[in-house]
C-alpha cells in the first residue's frame, strides 16, 4: 500500500476577499477509488494540514483532527482516473479536465469535473462548500477559496540521495580526522 503525499494544495480567492490557504494531505493510495467517488474517514487519512490566512475571519493553522471526513472524487465512476503521480487539475478523466470549469458562472455549482473537500468536526474548521471550493468558518459567513493546485509531493531523485550520503560521509571524516589530531 503506497501513501499518496500531496505536494501542496492550494486555494485562493476569485470570490473578492484576501483569503487564501496552503496545505497537504496524506492517504493510502489504495483506499481512493480510482476513477470513483471515495469518502476518506480518519483512519485513511494518515496526515492533513491547512494554513489559513488573510480571511475576515477563520484564520488559523488546521490538522487532521479538525475534520472527520475528506471527499475524493475522480471524475467518473468508470472509464478514466486520476494519475496520482502527476498534479491533480487539468488532467484528462472521462467526463473532461479534472478541476473547476468555470468558476464565474457560479463556483458552488457542478461546473466542475470531479471534486475534492473535507468536513469539519466544528464550525471553527474551514469546510467544502462546492466541488473545489472551501470557505472558513465552518462554510458559514466565511471567506470562500478556489482550489488551484493539488499534487504528489516531490520525491527527491535518487542521485540527491547518493550526494547526502557522500557529504556526510566527508563531514564524518573529517571530524573524525579532527579528532585523531586532537
Amino acid at each position: 500500500n503506497a501513501t499518496y503525499s500531496s505536494g501542496g494544495a492550494n486555494w485562493i480567492p476569485p470570490f473578492g476577499n484576501n483569503a487564501t490557504a496552503t496545505g497537504y494531505i496524506s492517504f493510502e493510495s489504495t483506499s481512493v477509488n480510482n476513477p470513483g467517488f471515495t469518502y476518506l474517514n480518519m483512519l485513511k487519512v494518515t496526515d492533513f494540514f491547512m494554513k489559513v490566512s488573510g480571511s475576515s475571519s477563520g484564520d488559523g493553522d488546521f490538522k487532521k483532527a479538525d475534520f472527520n471526513t475528506w471527499l475524493f472524487d475522480t471524475g467518473s465512476a468508470e472509464g478514466l482516473g486520476l494519475d496520482l503521480t502527476k498534479s491533480f487539475l487539468g488532467q484528462t478523466v472521462t467526463m473532461g479536465a479534472w478541476g473547476p470549469n468555470d468558476t464565474s458562472v457560479n463556483p458552488t455549482s457542478a461546473n466542475a469535473v470531479g471534486g475534492f473537500g473535507f468536513n469539519p468536526f466544528s464550525n471553527s474548521s474551514p469546510a467544502q462548500t462546492g466541488a473545489f471550493v472551501m470557505t472558513t468558518n465552518g462554510g458559514i459567513g466565511g471567506d470562500s477559496m478556489l482550489l488551484t493546485a493539488l499534487g504528489p509531493a516531490a520525491v527527491p531523485e535518487p542521485s540527491t540521495y547518493i550526494l547526502l550520503t557522500i557529504a556526510l560521509g566527508a563531514v564524518g571524516f573529517a571530524r573524525k580526522k579532527m579528532s585523531t589530531e586532537a
